[in-house]
């Protein structure tokens, strides 16, 4: 037999609860898996890696684009189209 690796801390059906959990968010955020997971399965990964794996797994993608930009200033566009970029 050959060597099969290590046994993950998460279960089949743990994961798949997880990506259940995933989907069913509209807004996703690593910080808020790592804490799901820890407090759900009392798991920690040391590396983000797994979380976005994870992420991956659900497809889904966990950054989200913003429809607008909230730095968007209509008067320095404006200027900025002119050639101007003083007020």
């Amino acid at each position: 037999m050959g060597y099969k690796g290590k046994q993950g801390y998460l279960s089949k059906s743990e994961k798949a609860e997880i990506l259940l959990w995933l989907s069913q968010r509209e807004m996703w955020d690593v910080v808020e898996l790592a804490i799901y997971i820890e407090s759900k399965y009392e798991v920690i990964y040391q590396s983000l890696q797994i979380y976005y794996s994870l992420f991956e797994s659900a497809r889904v993608t966990w950054k989200k684009s913003q429809k607008k930009n909230p730095k968007r200033d209509p008067k320095l566009v404006e200027n900025k189209k002119k050639g101007s970029v003083f007020l």
